[in-house]
């Protein structure tokens, strides 16, 4: 009897194509606000030569490279502890979120109904004439905690060389105080092969 510890899902798309493995492995890229007004991060584009898996597990930009592909069950958002917590604000309260695939936009949502899968949990501040107390939190830091994309149970297919990306779009009128770094993941179940 096969020992369970040494079962892998694997599979191929096509009869012709390399014999695919699944990993529970979400995607995910980083990109620096500045400190202005409107303005519009893609996430997955224009990768940096020099980043670093603290930044993105992508390597290819735009697209997964062949014959890789990815299942989305879901959306989440990480933003840097450390942000003011105005800028927070600013960026749920006046910012929305879309994910493209191959030209065509899979989700279109406020920035606010994203939650984050770690990192921020809530804010403590005070300042030197009073001491104030405020908090805020997008979700609880869980790693099931995300928004869904998948339909019916099934997800979103990201194929191998098909272009994709995740924008998020600011209107705030008033300028961010200071650059902060945020993270979009997509959840899901990524096909690598062996």
């Amino acid at each position: 009897m096969a020992n369970k510890s040494n079962v892998r899902m694997m599979f191929k798309k096509k009869q012709d194509d390399p014999l695919l493995e699944l990993l529970y492995q979400p995607i995910y890229d980083m990109k620096a606000t500045t400190a202005g007004t409107s303005q519009t991060l893609k996430f997955f584009r224009g990768l940096s030569s020099t980043g670093t898996l603290l930044t993105t597990n992508m390597t290819t930009d735009g697209m997964l490279a062949f014959p890789h592909a990815f299942y989305a069950f879901g959306i989440s958002l990480r933003v840097a502890e450390g942000t003011l917590l105005a800028d927070l604000q600013k960026l749920y309260n006046e910012s929305y979120v879309e994910l493209q695939i191959s030209g065509k936009t899979y989700l279109q949502i406020p920035t606010f109904r994203i939650p984050s899968c770690s990192g921020l949990r809530g804010v403590y501040e005070t300042t030197v004439t009073a001491t104030t107390a405020q908090s805020f939190t997008n979700g609880e830091a869980l790693p099931t905690a995300y928004f869904p994309l998948n339909i019916l149970g099934d997800p979103v297919e990201i194929n191998s060389q098909q272009n994709f990306q995740v924008e998020l779009k600011t209107e705030n009128t008033v300028a961010f105080s200071a650059a902060f770094n945020v993270w979009i993941f997509l959840e899901g179940v990524y096909a690598r092969p062996l």
